[in-house]
């Protein structure tokens, strides 16, 4: 599995993009007590971190949808480490997955008309989470997400670009909402409602490792890590926005087992 997605907006945007596996570059240090909801989605076969993920439910994680394509029997390809600040840690706890719901609208590609549009999915958890203070839920948004607003992003991506290996720990990075209008001026293409973008400064941003990671206010989850221009080069990340998928998300959850 390509563990770097790279996109290309055609001819009118002729300039990478970061789907999967994108770092937080410009952050600082953060402790897993800071962010308990946070977790690290992992291929069983070499133990490799491919995306962050998000603790929705004792049995449910949030991450994106591109996190999951192209692998085949998610159930025995993929787990999820949870409870650690540090991706090498030998004192995290280790979760099986039992599968995933990947939103069935998802497009899965990024183009002038179709831009990795519901990039959102749930991993159903083989065992329940003990719920501590190292690994708990995190809250849903009550209203949509507000452009100015200040939120803080998490993960565990790279800090150069080029990218040459992930941050062992665990990273976190302000990141203000933009308007539609002001990210236009640097993504040349419609974005959707369900989408948003996210800008702090050039070298500040996401990067390989951070798809999939959560984008939160006070402690709730407003969006979720789509893709990057790589890599806080002074262009957007765009997010799924959470609040746009609560009622998928709430389907979800009321299921307990795989169908």
């Amino acid at each position: 599995m390509n563990l770097q997605l790279f996109l290309c907006l055609s001819l009118t945007l002729s300039i990478e993009v970061l789907g999967k596996k994108s770092r937080i570059i410009g952050g600082e240090s953060a402790d897993i007590e800071e962010f308990p909801f946070m977790i690290s989605l992992r291929l069983v076969d070499n133990n490799r971190h491919i995306c962050g993920g998000t603790i929705l439910t004792e049995r449910h994680i949030l991450t994106a949808a591109h996190c999951l394509t192209g692998i085949s029997n998610i159930h025995t390809a993929l787990k999820v480490q949870a409870g650690s600040t540090y991706l090498s840690s030998n004192n995290a706890t280790i979760y099986n997955v039992s599968c995933a719901y990947i939103h069935p609208l998802f497009t899965g590609k990024i183009s002038l008309t179709s831009q990795m549009q519901h990039d959102i999915a749930i991993i159903l958890l083989g065992q329940l989470i003990n719920f501590n203070d190292v690994q708990n839920k995190v809250e849903l948004p009550t209203e949509d997400v507000k452009h100015g607003s200040s939120a803080e992003f998490i993960g565990w991506g790279a800090l150069f670009y080029p990218p040459r290996s992930l941050s062992d720990q665990l990273q976190k990075t302000p990141m203000s909402i933009i308007t539609y209008v002001q990210c236009s001026r640097y993504i040349r293409y419609y974005l959707r409602k369900e989408q948003f973008c996210g800008f702090e400064d050039k070298g500040i941003g996401a990067c390989m490792g951070d798809s999939g990671g959560p984008l939160v206010i006070n402690g709730k989850i407003i969006g979720i890590n789509s893709y990057v221009f790589p890599c806080a080069l002074g262009l957007p990340d765009v997010y799924i926005n959470v609040y746009s998928y609560l009622r998928f998300i709430r389907q979800i959850i009321a299921r307990d087992q795989c169908s």
